[in-house]
């Protein structure tokens, strides 16, 4: 038996003529009713969409069986639309879409995991049954290899493409293939989008064989295509018993056109109006819209006085823009002195960025520029160290064309790192620390669900006696900020943050800190004395003379270290000097403030409260998340400015 077959391909035609020699066929057609169809013109596919949900809201508390209903001609344009709406009226819908699960929880908890040689152990903590096969099916294309590391990013490419089916409800509207539907006389279907683009399918004489030489070949031609599926579409509307076909006038681009499918003579064209007695939902959605577009534009449509006369309490160009709470809270986490920065600036911030992972990142020319520097003083110890032939691997690695006024500040970069490597030997010089750490990862564990994690591009050290004296040198490229004065309040804690980091790991023995410092890399100097001024060393340095003698025993002429004045009555209020047990203090404090941010972290506390101290509102300079907090007055937080460890911000000299 074949179904609806009157209309086909040629080349089906032909199969079936051969077939029906040797095996008796009975042909099915569809019957033709002849009773006329409900055509209906909206102004916008949410309209048509709203009347179709009222119309199917109607249709269930008269006592029609969900499953007798229908929708047809569902493109992806309207998916979106169809599942919001359909949500408001309460009308479950079953629509064969597949959802990505690569923003769930349980795949960022595998990749954020996935930092093991051999990651077998790690599946089994998947504990959702059908990503989890769908991980191993993915991971069995890789049983080849030993070390799982070796093809992260490509695993993670293929987790990103792991979807799953939509849920599919036992009593819902379904959703067809106008053309494979078989009429029952029970259903109601809603044919929606009956525009010209979207129905019927229109063929075009662009095959790799011409129409002129299919006609020769007796084979289907784009015109034969075309006349075959209007004549189907048509058939197929007319045996159709209880149907509503709705198209759009506009949307958002363009004005639409209804379909040339359009007859007249069995299409009738009626006024519905959407019934807005099912939901509320739905309704102080619409008047909300409505209010808009009266406000914005003048228009007043005809629902506008009745909903806002039923709906007058409703809450219109109000916006309470306080963080509401999460219910996903993380179980554990990572710190890092840039995260724990974000909140203690601002908690929202922290939860935009890390939490949600709302960023941009600019590969901008300075920060190419700033690797480029930080990847070749990691090797600038080594006995092989050869800058010319490192500066070329770096600038052959760069996969753009570069504009002329790059290629330009490349050239005078080059001439400031050249510097930069003269006065490092320089200082190298004026050192008893002659044992030297580059770019060292440090992990320091907080609690079972807390670590902090740290980078450190370069600790200078030696054993002496039977303690480690240590320098700690962080390499920036900005203007570093020096002021550790607001660590008590969790703010600029960059270079506490690496005390606290060689003070709580067994990289060393007995450590005593001799100073922790940036060295500002890059600057706009012209003259070459204050060039090499401003490479000395910023930071804080071990008040005990013995020890800082270690770290620059030029130290009374500040060749290293900057701002190290000597008076009469000893340092300056401008050299930055702290004692043993000031260091410890602060390592506390950093301590204390990655206890404090991992509490809050873990309960999910983010609320809006960036941080004023002097009148100025510290936490909103450069922050990228301005159009998104909605911040006012109210969600300052005003820090009173603390003097915990003296030292005036450095002069140079």
């Amino acid at each position: 038996m074949l179904y609806n077959l009157k209309y086909i391909p040629k080349i089906y035609k032909r199969i079936i003529n051969k077939l029906s020699l040797n095996n008796n066929i009975t042909y099915l057609e569809d019957e033709l009713l002849d009773n006329n169809k409900d055509i209906v013109k909206c102004s916008n596919k949410d309209d048509e969409i709203a009347l179709v949900a009222s119309n199917i809201a109607s249709l269930i508390s008269n006592n029609i069986n969900t499953k007798n209903i229908k929708i047809a001609n569902l493109n992806d344009d309207y998916i979106f639309s169809i599942k919001r709406i359909f949500k408001e009226f309460n009308i479950p819908i079953n629509i064969n879409n597949s959802n990505s699960v690569y923003g769930s929880k349980i795949i960022k908890e595998f990749i954020n995991s996935f930092n093991i040689d051999d990651i077998s152990p790690l599946i089994k903590t998947v504990n959702d049954e059908k990503i989890y096969k769908k991980i191993v099916r993915i991971l069995n294309k890789y049983n080849w290899i030993d070390n799982h590391l070796d093809v992260k990013d490509y695993i993670i490419e293929e987790l990103k493409n792991i979807s799953l089916p939509s849920t599919r409800y036992d009593n819902a509207v379904e959703v067809i293939d106008l053309k494979g539907y078989i009429p029952n006389n029970d259903d109601y279907v809603f044919l929606l989008n009956f525009n010209e683009g979207s129905i019927p399918i229109e063929y075009k004489d662009e095959d790799y064989l011409s129409d002129k030489e299919k006609d020769l070949l007796d084979e289907s031609t784009s015109s034969y295509l075309n006349e075959i599926e209007h004549i189907n579409i048509i058939n197929k509307i007319k045996a159709i018993k209880n149907l509503l076909i709705t198209y759009s006038i506009s949307n958002k681009k363009e004005e639409l056109y209804i379909s040339s499918l359009y007859d007249e003579s069995f299409m009738i064209e009626k006024e519905y109006k959407i019934a807005y007695s099912y939901s509320n939902t739905f309704n102080k959605n619409k008047l909300i819209v409505s209010l808009d577009n009266y406000n914005k534009y003048g228009e007043k449509d005809e629902t506008l006085l009745t909903l806002y006369n039923h709906y007058k309490d409703i809450e219109y160009l109000s916006y309470d823009h306080k963080f509401k709470g999460i219910d996903d809270k993380p179980e554990k986490i990572r710190l890092s002195y840039s995260s724990m920065d974000n909140f203690f600036k601002c908690s929202f911030r922290y939860y935009l960025k890390n939490i949600l992972k709302i960023d941009k990142q600019e590969d901008t020319f300075a920060i190419l520029i700033g690797n480029i520097f930080h990847h070749i003083l990691s090797h600038f110890y080594e006995d092989s160290f050869d800058l010319d032939k490192l500066w070329n691997e770096e600038i052959n690695l760069i996969d753009r064309d570069l504009l002329s006024s790059e290629k330009y500040f490349l050239k005078r970069a080059k001439e400031d790192l050249i510097l930069l490597i003269e006065t490092l030997k320089e200082q190298f010089n004026y050192t008893n620390l002659k044992e030297v750490l580059l770019e060292k990862n440090i992990t320091v564990k907080i609690a079972d669900n807390v670590t902090f994690i740290g980078f450190i591009d370069k600790i200078m050290y030696e054993n002496i006696d039977d303690k480690t004296i240590a320098s700690i040198i962080d390499y920036k490229t900005g203007n570093p900020d020096l002021n550790i004065n607001n660590i008590i309040y969790g703010l600029d804690m960059q270079l506490p943050v690496y005390l606290f980091l060689i003070k709580n790991s067994n990289l060393f023995n007995n450590v005593i800190i001799g100073g922790f410092y940036l060295q500002k890399i890059l600057n706009n100097e012209s003259d070459i004395e204050k060039k090499k001024k401003s490479l000395k060393l910023q930071g804080y340095s071990n008040s005990d003379i013995s020890i800082l003698k270690e770290i620059d025993y030029s130290y009374e002429d500040s060749n290293m270290i900057q701002g190290l004045k000597i008076t009469k009555s000893g340092f300056s209020a401008y050299s930055k000097m702290l004692d043993n047990k000031e260091m410890d203090q602060i390592s506390e404090l950093v301590k204390d403030n990655i206890i404090k941010a991992s509490k809050n972290i873990l309960e999910g506390r983010f609320d809006i409260n960036p941080k004023e101290i002097n009148d100025d509102i510290v936490s909103c300079k450069f922050c990228p998340y301005k159009d998104i907090c909605f911040m006012d007055n109210k969600d300052v937080v005003t820090l009173e400015p603390k003097e915990l460890f003296g030292g005036e911000d450095n002069e140079l000299d």
